[in-house]
């Protein structure tokens, strides 16, 4: 299919039938609500104070310069961020986007793949922005995993959240934060990340300690091959308080016999021994 460009002073909201395109480009004000579409691309779209939703049937290819508040994206199967693509977004805070879900209206990538492997896959050089505030950015797999690629990733003032589930994520990236969430829809230790890079302006074994994980700990999840929120490399064990009263089972007194040993001995020993 061809271009189509959508504009609007206000908002736009698809409420019936299915809006297919080779490629889309637009711009609206407030809301923008595509929720059945068949789009290959995404290209320039700007939307000025609101919520940019769009879910997509099909493989989806962000291709050009995204401005929006608050970015919902979702596709089957597969999202690639190409070659010089931009994102600029606002989102919510980090500690409102680390569940199990994103939380709206906050900012998300997703590739859905009910029952299958989903694929996000970075290439060349794109860039993540903030929209005026902190930008916070989710990109995640459906539980049964697939991978997460990056290339070259410049996000230095933007916190990533990556939920991999039972997949991997992988490659070079420039950011300002890293949340980690572990296990598939962050209800276990599952899948894992290795990435290389900066995270809040540190390298090396500063940047892992940087990057937070939730809900668990776990050493496959790196950053220039140390685990995510280790000191020195080293994860720190979390000591958990014993399920039961640890002295419950020791008698701190002096017990004493209630019967006599039939078998026991006594020694004559006279008071002159004293």
């Amino acid at each position: 299919g061809g271009t189509l460009t959508l504009a609007s002073g206000g908002n736009i909201v698809q409420t019936k039938g299915v809006v297919a395109a080779g490629t889309l480009t637009g711009s609206a004000q407030h809301l923008v609500q595509i929720t059945s579409d068949v789009i290959g691309t995404l290209g320039n779209f700007t939307v000025t104070g609101s919520v940019f939703q769009l879910t997509d049937a099909v493989p989806l290819t962000v291709s050009g310069a995204l401005s929006v508040a608050f970015l919902q994206l979702a596709a089957e199967g597969e999202i690639i961020l190409a070659n010089g693509a931009s994102i600029t977004t606002t989102g919510l805070p980090a500690g409102a986007q680390s569940g199990p879900k994103p939380s709206p209206p906050g900012s998300y990538i997703s590739v859905l793949a009910p029952g299958g492997l989903g694929t996000f896959l970075q290439q060349g050089i794109s860039t993540l922005n903030p929209n005026g505030a902190p930008g916070v950015l989710r990109i995640e797999l459906p539980a049964a995993g697939g991978q997460i690629v990056f290339n070259d990733l410049i996000a230095p003032t933007v916190t990533l959240i990556l939920a991999p589930g039972d997949g991997t994520a992988t490659g070079k990236v420039t950011l300002g934060g890293l949340e980690a969430i572990s296990g598939p829809n962050g209800i276990g230790v599952g899948g894992s990340i290795n990435l290389l890079g900066t995270i809040g302006g540190f390298g090396g074994v500063a940047a892992a300690n940087t990057a937070t994980i939730t809900p668990f700990a776990s050493a496959h999840y790196r950053v220039n091959d140390c685990p995510i929120h280790s000191v020195n490399c080293i994860v720190i064990p979390i000591e958990t308080a014993p399920l039961v009263n640890p002295v419950g089972n020791f008698n701190l007194g002096v017990e004493r016999r209630r019967r006599r040993d039939a078998n026991l001995v006594i020694p004559i020993i006279a008071a002159r021994d004293f």
